[in-house]
């Protein structure tokens, strides 16, 4: 091999200022010779500009985008509708379900008129959004008097089978939940949500060739305690509840606000889970395309509400 010339000794180092010296380290032998070797240069980074099309949201935005929400009208669903719901007065984006009301086919209400109850024309608008119907059961009077739950109850399953069949639920959603509408002037009766509870299920199970199950289900104020009272001593007697739809309008505007188990939970302890909070309703005079109310899914249960909701057919 070649002879290799010797390599000149490296000058020493100076020290650099506001580097503190290395400490020996137990069982390394102390060479005096430190290295430090130099790869980059570091300087300050300059801050990215924010273009105004990439502003931040207004907080609502944020909050609304990680919660579940819905509207109910008693008015049918419009684009107009639709357009003021999404709008930031309202939720800030489209609502991921809509309740509307049922009793009896052809749009027929308790009192035996036509009304503006759920109609296959709102089909195309919701599916088109990917909207999901939230089917509420509307005989406020009657819920009471349970000599009329049963003929109730067999009204309330022929009208949302004649809108959605049986054929296309066993294939779409096949598990449906179906809230009765309860006011805290006209507070239930252990008796008739007994017998409606047990009709809803046997009625959807015998018209679907059991293929279909409907949940039965209450909506009612946070504060009626006479008919969360009913409720519990229905449900001991054996009632099915597939879920509870909470009224408190605490908060004075539409804009979404964070799930609150103490703002929404009953005086009364029932083995039903709260899927659902509706926390603001729209004055009784509003116009037609801004009379909705706003409704907050449960954190916990949003996707059992989801999941048991009606996707309208095209």
């Amino acid at each position: 091999m070649p002879n290799i010339p010797d390599i000149p000794d490296s000058p020493d180092i100076p020290d650099i200022n506001g580097i503190p010296d290395i400490p020996d380290i137990n069982g390394i032998p102390d060479t005096g010779v430190v290295t430090i070797t130099t790869t980059h240069r570091l300087t300050p980074a300059t801050p990215a500009r924010i273009s105004p099309a990439a502003s931040p949201a207004k907080p609502h935005d944020v909050q609304s985008s990680q919660m579940v929400l819905g509207i109910d009208s008693i008015v049918p669903s419009s684009a107009a509708l639709l357009a003021n719901a999404r709008s930031q007065d309202y939720l800030g984006r489209a609502p991921q379900f809509w309740g509307r009301y049922f009793y009896a086919p052809g749009q027929i209400n308790a009192a035996g008129k036509r009304d503006t109850h759920y109609a296959p024309a709102e089909n195309g608008l919701l599916r088109a959004s990917n909207i999901r119907v939230l089917p509420i059961a509307r005989q406020t009077a009657h819920v009471k008097q349970a000599n009329k739950a049963k003929n109730d109850a067999e009204n309330n399953v022929t009208a949302i089978f004649e809108i959605f069949s049986a054929q296309y639920l066993a294939g779409a959603d096949p598990d449906v939940l179906v809230f009765l509408d309860v006011e805290q002037n006209t507070p239930l009766a252990a008796g008739y949500y007994e017998t409606w509870s047990d009709t809803i299920v046997t009625e959807s199970n015998r018209i679907s060739n059991g293929r279909v199950r409907f949940h039965p289900a209450v909506y009612g104020s946070q504060s009626d305690e006479d008919t969360w009272k009913a409720l519990k001593r229905a449900m001991d007697a054996g009632a099915p509840c597939g879920g509870i739809w909470i009224a408190r309008y605490y908060y004075p505007t539409p804009v979404p606000k964070p799930w609150s188990d103490k703002l929404t939970a009953p005086g009364v302890a029932l083995a039903c889970p709260i899927l659902a909070w509706q926390y603001w309703a729209s004055p009784d005079h509003a116009p037609e395309t801004t009379n909705f109310d706003a409704n907050l899914a449960s954190a916990a249960h949003a996707d059992i509400l989801i999941d048991r909701l009606v996707m309208p057919p095209i």
